[in-house]
């Protein structure tokens, strides 16, 4: 009985210690994988910060702050699979130079962040129903920054492309 109780033992630390390797084998060998794939997700993580802190310094009217922010934040998405968050840096970048009153400025970056909306399939998949409300408040903006410039058919071009939308629910009407 003795005999067989050390063979259990015995038996038992041998295949706990290989198990025990084995496991440390598939461990090491997805965390080469874990690496690349959570420093993506760290990259998009980071930018998403970077991106809310340039709002959070446009919110506080500390705008050039901003910009640089926003500046660096357009040159690191311009080559970013998320369109999205290049949509919104184009976007805040556009509020900026509205708020500073350089309208002409203001339309340049209003005309790309609407040329990705029009033009990028991935960003309609990625925005979904918002697609609709901020293509509606890019044709808004765009029309008041022609009217402040007193171009008043671009403005009037814009307005009526507003005008002509079939999905002006409340949703997109409330931004």
């Amino acid at each position: 009985m003795i005999f067989f109780f050390k063979i259990y033992v015995l038996s038992s630390l041998i295949f706990s210690s290989i198990a025990g390797t084995s496991i440390n084998g598939i461990k090491k060998e997805a965390s080469s994988w874990d690496v690349s794939f959570f420093s993506d997700q760290e990259k998009d993580s980071i930018t998403n910060q970077n991106l809310k802190q340039a709002t959070a310094l446009y919110n506080n009217k500390k705008y050039v702050e901003s910009l640089r922010l926003a500046f660096a934040l357009f040159e690191q998405t311009k080559n970013n699979s998320s369109t999205k968050i290049h949509y919104l840096v184009t976007n805040l970048i556009a509020k900026i130079y509205r708020q500073n009153k350089e309208h002409k400025r203001a339309i340049v970056f209003y005309k790309k962040s609407l040329r990705l909306i029009l033009l990028n399939l991935s960003y309609n998949k990625d925005l979904g129903s918002f697609n609709n409300r901020d293509y509606a408040e890019n044709l808004l903006r765009l029309g008041g920054e022609y009217q402040l410039l007193k171009m008043n058919d671009s403005a009037v071009f814009y307005y009526e492309k507003l005008a002509k939308l079939n999905s002006l629910t409340d949703e997109v009407l409330g931004f």
